[in-house]
């Protein structure tokens, strides 16, 4: 999404480790935004309440991206209540999947 933006436009997120090697995602997105006013993305981004620092860490990348107001950029995020790190992926890969494939009609 930040250094190859041209390989998809729907992006499912799930228990995202922003905090990985000193939380490098926030500098990639911060150098990313130097010379990029568009980030033609969908992003849907997933956690269990039960995660710890993870959830904080998730939200804060949710607003440093809408803070830099990209043309093209729509993000959502959802804590899933009850969840842990280790039962909430069949649940956001559900919500991921039915947000980011387009609805068929009954026809197809």
């Amino acid at each position: 999404m930040i250094t190859h933006p041209e390989l998809f436009n729907h992006y499912i997120l799930g228990s995202p480790s922003f905090w990985y090697d000193n939380k490098a995602m926030f500098q990639l997105e911060s150098n990313y935004a130097k010379s990029n006013k568009a980030m033609k993305a969908q992003v849907y981004m997933y956690i269990g309440c039960e995660e710890g620092n993870m959830v904080k860490e998730m939200l804060a990348v949710e607003d440093q991206l809408k803070s830099r107001n990209y043309q093209g950029l729509s993000i959502q995020s959802k804590v899933l209540a009850g969840l842990s790190h280790h039962s909430a992926f069949a649940v956001l890969l559900t919500y991921g999947l039915q947000k980011a494939l387009p609805k068929q009609s009954k026809d197809n």
